[in-house]
């Protein structure tokens, strides 16, 4: 019954250069996250969280001054079952209400703690669709339309996290200008 926004934590090793992190469903799997540094951090967050009602198995290695790479024994834990959809998530970047923002940008949000997905509606009017209708990104905190954004347009967007019990509802629609395209010809 850990939550699915709990960081992963560990003992703390004395005279420590840095620990890799692997996160997994299978006993050394490496299925969630795969040889991620920490740091000198003894615990790891991650970005998207960790999925509901699962057996989490944790891997642990580490660089101490003048030792070989070690690596700990696996431990695991089961994560709580989600009951609830998400709350909403606003965009990070380009902010609300901004302008100048480039056509070939990167929409940028946080993460919704249970979210599992996340589904974008972008248009060029209020509520509109035009650019893409609920579209499913899939488990990420980004994401850059393949063919841009309208240029010298007023764009709205509406991003609704959801998990395995629903969507969350009555999420904020928000809106940027953005610039001409820029075409690069490269050099002459």
């Amino acid at each position: 019954d850990v939550s699915v926004d709990t960081p992963v934590r560990w003992r703390q090793i004395p005279n420590i250069i840095g620990y890799v992190v692997s996160l997994g469903t299978t006993p050394g799997g490496g299925e969630i996250i795969n040889s991620r540094s920490s740091g000198q951090n003894n615990f790891y967050l991650p970005k998207v969280g960790l999925p509901s009602d699962t057996q989490i198995y944790v891997t642990i290695s580490y660089f101490k001054v003048g030792q070989p790479f070690t690596t700990c024994d696996v431990e695991t834990f089961r994560t709580v079952k989600v009951t609830q959809p998400p709350n909403c998530t606003n965009l990070e970047k380009p902010l609300d209400n901004t302008t100048n923002i480039e056509a070939e940008t990167n929409l940028i949000w946080p993460y919704a703690p249970t979210a599992n997905g996340y589904l974008l509606s972008i248009g060029t009017t209020p509520g509109g669709t035009d650019v893409f209708d609920n579209f499913d990104v899939g488990n990420v905190l980004s994401f850059e339309p393949p063919e841009g954004l309208p240029a010298d347009r007023a764009v709205f967007v509406t991003i609704t996290p959801y998990n395995d019990i629903g969507e969350a509802v009555s999420c904020t629609e928000e809106s940027f200008t953005t610039t001409s395209a820029v075409i690069d010809c490269g050099p002459f």
